[in-house]
């Protein structure tokens, strides 16, 4: 069974709750609010125009919630306001379904600032005219914002499920209630959230149009009252769109009859029949025994919204899914006609190296006797190798003028006795050394020594010559021992 969990945020507020549908029932287990801390360089500076929402305060806070509430929850439903989306009215020409999203895309590059050719794009049929006119509400993200959400929620171990506009989600919960008509019926569903206002015109159970704006700040409850009612009133007044016989019938609002009292009664003065829905008394929801209803229940409607969508027993009424965007059909899938051609083709080519066995054959052949050739040229030359090395060792002893027993003879006199260094181990190699034109040779010396400061006076001795050239002989501990405790490697180098 999946337990979702489902966010709707604002600049400075976070709401969620976490629930479950079973038998066409949801049960609603955990719900709340928490702040976004902003700092406090951010505050200051307004966000550009299109620019990418921030979500570092919203993530910090759902981690601490995720910890400390223990929600445990397997899938996350996203709402986003209309300021975290590009919305888009459009009456489209008489076309077929599959069209739609491509007619759609191309008026959204013109039309929205902040689009671009990638961005998902989703959409609603809001009416159909007889001549096959549409009028569509779409909506649209940046993908950038689609990615970096999905790949913040899985960091924190959730996976995203559905991201839907937030009128769109009110609508859902709506339609779950009694006041629902199948008959033509035109009403109005205010949905508050904080600031935020969403009148939807809804004529039955579609929705015509939505009209989004936003309450001063810090306004008190007879401000918002009056400026709600004076909203609401001119949408009324306004009418509906290409049929001018028709009135709204009646205004519908999410939340408690106290939080709405006031603006009930202005409504009533302005001859405006009010209704209050509280979300969690919605038919086919059901709350846990252990769970405090939050103040300001209207705030919710959007999340109960889109978890009633996820019920088996319905389908949605009209849902925008920015994660799963309605897409124009693919293209033919030629991938039939291609393998044809490559059975075909894997045919002509068998029938090409079987035509060619032959010539195959003869070059295999051929091969094989230049490679006999070869073994027998390399055998040759490893044969002839050691002369070579031989002969080469000569010529530099002979370039290179230097008489080394008479090198041997020095150094046996420059060597300290035998109680204080023992040579285990030595070699002459004659020739340059790297690119110094000095270098005549070298001597590789390994041995055994009492004392490292033996090792420093052997150095010093034979580089006061002039002609000898020694590296920096790292002694070692001895393992064995004994009146040699210490090992070394050296090599001394001849100069001209």
């Amino acid at each position: 069974m999946t337990r979702f969990l489902a966010v709707d945020w604002d600049e400075s507020e976070l709401r969620y709750l976490s629930a479950d549908v079973q038998k066409g029932t949801l049960n609603v287990y955990k719900a709340g609010t928490a702040p976004l801390e902003v700092p406090v360089s951010e505050e200051e500076t307004a966000p550009a125009a299109g620019a990418v929402p921030k979500l570092p305060p919203l993530f910090a806070a759902l981690r601490t919630l995720i910890k400390e509430e223990r929600l445990d929850v397997n899938a996350v439903l996203l709402t986003l306001d209309r300021n975290k989306t590009e919305i888009l009215e459009q009456t489209l020409p008489p076309c077929s379904e599959p069209e739609i999203p491509v007619l759609l895309k191309n008026q959204a590059l013109r039309e929205l600032p902040h689009f671009a050719e990638h961005d998902p794009l989703d959409f609603i049929v809001l009416t159909t005219a007889e001549n096959g006119e549409r009028k569509v509400l779409a909506a649209g993200i940046q993908l950038v914002f689609r990615q970096e959400l999905v790949r913040s929620f899985r960091s924190l171990g959730k996976a995203v499920q559905g991201i839907t506009y937030r009128p769109a989600a009110a609508v859902e919960l709506f339609r779950y209630t009694q006041f629902v008509s199948d008959e033509p019926e035109y009403v109005l569903l205010v949905n508050v959230v904080r600031t935020d206002v969403e009148i939807i015109t809804l004529n039955g159970r579609q929705i015509h149009s939505v009209r989004s704006f936003r309450l001063p700040e810090q306004s008190g409850l007879t401000e918002t009252a009056t400026v709600l009612a004076d909203e609401i009133e001119r949408t009324a007044v306004i009418g509906i769109e290409g049929d001018e016989t028709s009135a709204i019938q009646k205004v519908f609002l999410f939340g408690t009859e106290e939080e709405w009292t006031q603006l009930t009664a202005v409504l009533a003065e302005k001859q405006l029949n009010a209704a209050v829905i509280e979300p969690f008394a919605v038919p086919g929801i059901t709350t846990s025994k252990l769970l405090k209803l939050p103040e300001n229940q209207g705030r919710f409607a959007p999340l109960l919204g889109v978890l009633l969508s996820r019920q088996s027993a319905g389908l949605p009424l009209q849902t925008l899914d920015l994660l799963h965007p309605k897409e124009p059909p693919k293209p033919r899938n030629y991938v039939r006609p291609i393998l044809l051609a490559a059975v075909l083709l894997a045919i002509a080519g068998y029938g090409v190296y079987h035509w060619n066995t032959e010539v195959i054959k003869g070059l295999e052949a051929e091969l094989a006797s230049v490679k006999e050739e070869h073994g027998k040229t390399a055998a040759g030359l490893q044969t002839a190798a050691p002369a070579y090395q031989v002969l080469s060792q000569v010529r530099n002893w002979e370039i290179m003028n230097v008489p080394w027993l008479d090198e041997l003879s020095e150094l046996s006199q420059v060597f300290p006795r035998e109680q204080d260094l023992v040579i285990t181990r030595m070699s002459f190699m004659t020739g340059r050394v790297g690119n110094n034109p000095r270098s005549a040779g070298t001597i590789q010396l390994a041995g055994m020594v009492r004392d490292p400061s033996v090792l420093l006076k052997l150095r010093d001795d034979l580089q006061s010559k002039g002609i000898y050239l020694v590296r920096y002989p790292a002694p070692a501990p001895n393992p064995a021992g004994g009146g040699y405790p210490w090992l070394f490697q050296t090599t001394i180098y001849r100069l001209k």
